[in-house]
């Protein structure tokens, strides 16, 4: 499935944090938690647990190049929003989030 990088927070870190690590260690690139510019907290997709927070960042395309595919997947591209929306193959609940953001 097409997936966005994150995962649980660790210690005290804070959501932004988090993303920001998950998306160090998935992707090899670095952003400072202050990047993430949109924040909304929905119910956990397994229906128990702690809220799940949904962050969205907008890089510039030259970090496409500082890339460094990590091994918690099978591989990585980059897409319109409107396109992992659209896909067949992507995690349901994350299309939603990417829809709910353009449609805010």
């Amino acid at each position: 499935m097409l997936d966005l990088p994150g995962g649980g927070r660790e210690n005290d870190e804070s959501g932004a944090e988090c993303v920001a690590r998950e998306t160090q260690e998935e992707f090899g690139i670095q952003v400072a938690a202050e990047k993430f510019e949109y924040i909304e907290n929905y119910p956990n997709w397994r229906g128990q647990g702690a809220a799940a927070l949904f962050f969205i960042c907008h890089l510039p395309r030259s970090m496409l190049g500082e890339i460094i595919f990590g091994d918690e997947g099978q591989g990585w591209e980059t897409m319109a929003a409107s396109d992992f929306i659209a896909r067949s193959d992507a995690v349901p609940h994350l299309q939603k989030r990417v829809g709910d953001y353009l449609n805010r």
